[in-house]
């Protein structure tokens, strides 16, 4: 029995390969109808590509992180701490830190060893959301901590926070419609 051979297949391997015709092939140098090098031409229409090919991976990459809070997204230092008294509960001397970025939230206190928190938020018209807080401890993930964890550094236990001034330098937050807290970019 005689093993099944595509034709149209072997007819092709068979063949020899034919050279290209003349007209096909240029030489380095020589010039197109239009009067420029054909190398140079394909060259800079693949440079040409490529940059264009790589501005639109780079831009499409990082359209959804660009400022995504406006004056929130930064670093700042609590300056005053008041209760709904008026008592300070705490001054810039407690070293009391908040950091915004896309959909986090990181709160420090440098009085107190390794009170480092990571937490998610989101930030509506004129309220933020504080939620799931982790205690950061290098590269070991820890579990979700309780809200009350948040309130040495001014959080309450709902996590919302409403925005009464907003500049790209001052920031003042009302918790729970009682302790205002003031701060400062940095």
């Amino acid at each position: 029995m005689k093993p099944f051979l595509n034709t149209a297949y072997s007819r092709t391997l068979q063949t020899p390969l034919q050279p290209l015709p003349k007209p096909l092939l240029k030489e380095r140098g020589k010039s197109s109808p239009l009067g420029e090098d054909l190398g140079e031409a394909a060259g800079r229409g693949c440079r040409g590509f490529l940059l264009l090919l790589f501005l639109l991976i780079a831009f499409t990459g990082c359209e959804k992180k660009w400022d995504q809070n406006g004056d929130l997204d930064g670093m700042w230092q609590l300056v005053e701490w008041k209760d709904k008294d008026g008592k300070v509960k705490a001054t810039k001397e407690d070293m009391i830190f908040y950091s915004f970025q896309l959909q986090m939230a990181s709160f420090r206190k440098q009085s107190e060893p390794i009170f480092f928190i990571r937490t998610s938020m989101k930030m509506e018209t004129e309220l933020i959301r504080i939620y799931d807080p982790i205690i950061y401890k290098g590269n070991r993930h820890d579990e979700i901590q309780p809200m009350s964890i948040l309130s040495a550094v001014g959080v309450p236990e709902d996590g919302i926070m409403r925005l009464q001034t907003l500049t790209g330098s001052k920031l003042v937050l009302r918790a729970n419609n009682e302790d205002i807290l003031t701060f400062r970019k940095y």
